[in-house]
This record gives structure tokens, sequence and C-alpha cells, in this order.
């Protein structure tokens, strides 16, 4: 059985099509979410890890845990003073995506890229000791215009 719309419909669904697709944004509206990299060289190694051990709590670097709201203002004031705003985010085997993702969005507002920590990036990490997003020098991407300044 087929439908048939009639020109009016048609000429409608057509005109709401080619306008949703036709919006173009100056600035894409959100942030970075790399997947990690462990590289053989690094550079200064002083990285944020954002850890979500569980139970909407999380571990940052080698401090005490905290809770996921505390995450955010405790990252904004370690990266007050740096150019580049990267932040590493992993969660431990037991946590679910669900507190991962909390995790991301309470630290996404403080920073420009985040980057995943798969299992296989924190085994070489550990190995090299080295960490760096894979996008390399990330904050260049403001060039192109796909961060916000």
């Amino acid at each position: 059985m087929s439908v048939r719309y009639g020109p009016t419909k048609l000429t409608a669904v057509l005109v709401l099509w080619c306008a949703a697709c036709g919006r173009v944004d100056r600035y894409a509206h959100g942030f970075v979410l790399d997947v990690a990299n462990a590289p053989q060289g690094c550079g200064d190694g002083r990285h944020i890890v954002a850890v979500a051990v569980g139970k909407h709590r999380v571990r940052l670097n080698a401090e005490p845990d905290m809770t996921v709201s505390e995450v955010g203002p405790r990252v904004r004031e370690i990266l007050k003073t740096r150019a580049e705003r990267i932040a590493f985010v992993q969660a431990e085997a037991h946590v679910s995506w669900g507190e991962l993702v909390e995790l991301v969005d309470h630290i996404r507002p403080e920073v420009e890229v985040i980057s995943l920590i798969t299992p296989q990036v924190d085994w070489l990490a550990r190995q090299r000791m080295c960490l760096a997003p894979s996008c390399g020098r990330c904050a260049e991407l403001r060039k192109f215009g796909s961060i916000r300044p």
C-alpha cells in the first residue's frame, strides 16, 4: 500500500526539511570529547585525571575522593593558571556508564577538551609514564571555530 501526499503537504515537508538542514551555526556549542593516547614522549605531566569511583564519588589525581558536585569547582581552581584546559576521565571497572557521564557533565563547563582513558590506554600510560590527548594540541582547534573561545 503506498501513501500519497498532496502537493501542499509535500511542499510543507520539503520546506521544513530544508530549513532544518540549512541551519548553520558559526560555532559548535559543546566540547571536544577525545580518546586519550599514551605516546612515547610526553609534556610536563601535570594532567588532571578524574576517576569515577562509584556512588557519585570522584578521585581527582592523588586527592581524597570527593562528591561529583565538588569536582567542577576543584578543576576550575586547578586550571585557572593553565593555558590548556584539558581533563582526562575514566571510571573504575564496576562503575556504571551513567556515573561516568555524570562526571563528564560536571567537568565539561571547566575544560575545553575531555579525553577519555580506555583500559588499553591506561595500561600503556602506566608503562610509558605518559598520557596525552589524541587530538594533539587540542587548543588549536579553536582556530577553526570548533570550540568557542
